[in-house]
């Protein structure tokens, strides 16, 4: 049986090659990824795993979900599609990888994409995704602060407002 080595995999996004110096690819808050791992070469054909791995202390977020023919071989280049059905906030900065497995490589090969995830203002998150406890929590402290100021400005006598006014 003859063996040949695959070259190293590289990653397209709508049909389009990645540069592989491009680390990061923006990608909008609950949005569709469709990603593609290519590899030319290899007999056996290689073998193509996924794995989409969160930022360092980040809990797991939801998965990819390889296509069902997982991958496949044609005219010597082997290909998979990985997609994750939405795009979450929790996807920002985890990483997808294409994995490639092979019996004449001493280690597996990589391609891998850093996901920058396009969301709405993190105000707009901290008001209305966040528990309801730290919505009171925040309007409090706001109200506090905005009375205490009121408070203040009526303490000032007239006389010195027109001085710096």
């Amino acid at each position: 049986m003859i063996t040949e080595s695959p070259k190293s995999p590289y990653l397209l996004i709508d049909s389009r090659r990645l540069d592989p110096g491009n680390l990061f690819v923006p990608v909008k808050e609950n949005s569709r990824l469709s990603v593609e791992c290519v590899v030319e070469g290899g007999a056996p054909a290689p073998g193509l795993h996924w794995l989409l791995v969160p930022p360092p202390g980040a809990a797991s977020p939801p998965g990819l979900s390889p296509a069902p023919s997982s991958s496949h071989a044609h005219n010597g280049f082997t290909a998979s599609i990985a997609t994750i059905p939405r795009v979450l906030r929790a996807h920002h900065n985890s990483t997808v990888a294409c994995i490639v497995t092979h019996p004449t490589l001493p280690a597996p090969l990589n391609a891998s994409i850093l996901l920058d995830v396009q969301c709405k203002s993190n105000f707009y998150f901290l008001l209305f995704n966040q528990s309801f406890i730290t919505n009171l929590l925040f309007f409090l402290l706001l109200f506090t602060v905005l009375n205490n100021i009121i408070q203040l400005w009526t303490l000032i006598p007239l006389k010195i407002l027109k001085k710096y006014l």
